[in-house]
């Protein structure tokens, strides 16, 4: 072979060994091309799995700690993280971020148990440290954070933290944080998972807080009933209690009575009447009233629904207040409206009003829990109305019977409408005071002995007087004749005195009568007595026996000058 074949040759050769090199570099970087695919393939394959299996979780999740600790202790082994944990908002402030007591990691590993010890207490206010980062911003993957919470900076300085919002719908409820000692390179994939890992457990926790609500709410459903129940078993036991007490001091009455006055009667019918025997059985029967009148007040005493003085609108308010606290954690609402003329002091019957008024909300919130209820309340005459509105909720009849009935025993009533209900109550409003047209008076008493001497001690004074036996005598008197006052028997046959009043005010003598003053003469005296006549319309109360300088004083002040 010539130098020339030889050196063609290895021309050749040359040629031949760089093809196969660079065949061999092509081949070599197919293969690195191809494990870097399937490493890829890899990684995103098992990101693909771990939310499969976080969805599979939360969709089937009936208890939200079990939840949390399988996502949480699926996140730690799969990616080799050594703590996971849960933040939650802080009760008494939402944009602080506190540990939930929700933790994943091995028992014993000294990074796990220090980061424990240093993140109980810690908060976390919102933009502070990584889970502050995360409820101002988005998801964190952070090598070496800074800007940590004091407690931990030393364990988590050289460390990575991996960090991401648990959602509510737009709300963030709270913060799942994954920690290492190390740092561990940015991983995109699971960066990508957090948003989506985030809204599935939030669902979770939606589904936990609606069970607790739920649970909270027929917890309070059956407190309200059993409530309800022991009232009217309490009221019930007091009103058999009161009759049986009342049915006792009427015989006690009809017992000490009839002695002295038959031991009078009977020193009188004799022979010989002796006085003095007389006189000393009716001091003894004095005696024994007085006794009889002191032990039947101590009993009223105990007695309940005395009115009392509120301000209309505070005392509605109270009530509004306390319903509507309860039904706003369903997403319902008690919103009240209060005209100018609720904002005066007015005598009522405040225990039934706020019984009424509770009872009628409270069957409103059992019958829809998001009810949104609508409260009004204004003056009307010698009337407090209440005007509750709610669209498409209707208590139970039960209800609205208990809370007509409440009415009804506050001399008031209750009316269904569209839409809602209007309660009407009577009221006595102090600072309205009446005053007579002319100083003509009519007198209304049963008893003949009354009618005489008040006559002699207002005809002294320059009054003209009328006289009435009974409520319904007084009532068509008033409807002939304008008068000036009014002094009113209470009790009378046919009508008594207070329902002859509340016809007057309710316009049953005419109008233009409703208005005239009313002063109330009766030997009542016991707790409560004044103060229901004033609910009843009446303006003063004299009590007898009375004066003539205390009749005179009191008819003046309601009678235009002489």
């Amino acid at each position: 072979m010539t130098d020339h074949e030889l050196q063609e040759a290895r021309a050749q050769i040359a040629r031949l060994q760089r093809r196969v090199d660079r065949e061999r570099s092509a081949r070599q970087e197919s293969e690195e091309i191809a494990e870097r695919s399937l490493r890829r393939l890899y990684v995103r394959q098992r990101a693909l799995d771990v939310l499969t299996r976080s969805a599979s979780v939360s969709n089937a999740a009936t208890d939200e700690r079990a939840a949390f600790y399988e996502v949480m202790t699926m996140i730690v082994e799969e990616y080799e993280w050594h703590v996971g944990h849960l933040l939650i908002r802080a009760r008494d402030d939402p944009t602080t971020l506190v540990s939930s007591g929700y933790w994943v990691g091995k028992q014993g590993d000294p990074f796990y148990e220090a980061v424990r010890a240093a993140t109980v207490g810690a908060r976390f206010a919102h933009g502070t440290g990584v889970p502050g980062r995360v409820a101002a911003y988005a998801p964190r993957w952070e090598i070496q954070p800074t800007d940590l919470v004091a407690s931990r900076k030393s364990m988590l300085s050289k460390g990575t933290v991996f960090a991401f919002g648990v959602m509510v719908e737009d709300v963030l409820v709270g913060v799942l944080e994954f920690l290492s000692p190390f740092p561990k390179p940015q991983d995109p994939d699971l960066l990508e998972l957090a948003i989506p890992m985030g809204e599935q457990l939030g669902r979770v926790m939606e589904r936990a807080t609606a069970r607790a609500a739920e649970a909270h709410h027929r917890q309070e459903l059956e407190q309200t009933v059993t409530e309800r129940t022991n009232d009217l078993l309490k009221a019930r036991d007091r009103a058999e209690a009161l009759s049986r007490a009342r049915s006792a001091l009427f015989n006690a009455v009809t017992h000490e009575l009839s002695t002295p006055v038959h031991a009078a009667q009977a020193a009188m019918d004799s022979p010989t009447p002796d006085l003095s025997t007389a006189r000393s059985q009716l001091t003894l029967l004095k005696q024994r009233i007085d006794a009889l009148v002191s032990v039947a007040a101590e009993s009223a005493r105990t007695d309940v629904g005395k009115p009392t003085i509120h301000v209309l609108a505070d005392l509605v308010s109270e009530v509004c207040t306390t319903q509507h606290a309860l039904i706003a954690a369903h997403g319902g609402s008690v919103s009240l409206s209060e005209d100018p003329s609720a904002a005066e002091e007015v005598l009522i019957d405040s225990d039934r009003l706020r019984s009424a008024l509770d009872t009628l909300i409270a069957g409103l919130r059992l019958a829809r829990s998001d009810a949104q209820v609508s409260v009004g309340v204004r003056l009307s005459g010698q009337q407090c109305v209440i005007d509750v509105v709610v669209d498409g909720t209707t208590p139970d009849t039960r209800t609205v019977e208990v809370v007509r009935s409440l009415c009804q025993e506050a001399d008031g009533d209750l009316h269904e409408r569209e839409g809602g209900f209007t309660m009407a109550l009577p009221v006595s409003r102090p600072r309205l005071r009446r005053v007579g047209h002319n100083r003509r008076v009519l007198l209304v008493d049963d008893t003949k002995v009354t009618q005489q001497l008040a006559s002699l001690m207002l005809n002294d004074a320059g009054l003209e007087v009328d006289l009435a036996d009974d409520g319904l005598e007084a009532i068509r008197r008033l409807a002939d004749a304008d008068y000036g006052v009014v002094l009113m028997d209470i009790r009378m046959p046919r009508l008594d005195g207070l329902s002859a009043t509340r016809r007057i005010r309710a316009g049953g003598a005419g109008p233009e009568r409703a208005e005239v003053p009313i002063i109330a003469m009766t030997a009542e005296t016991a707790p409560g007595a004044a103060e229901t006549g004033m609910l009843a319309g009446v303006d003063a109360y004299l009590a007898k026996p009375f004066t003539k300088q205390t009749l005179l004083a009191l008819v003046k002040r309601y009678l235009p000058e002489a």
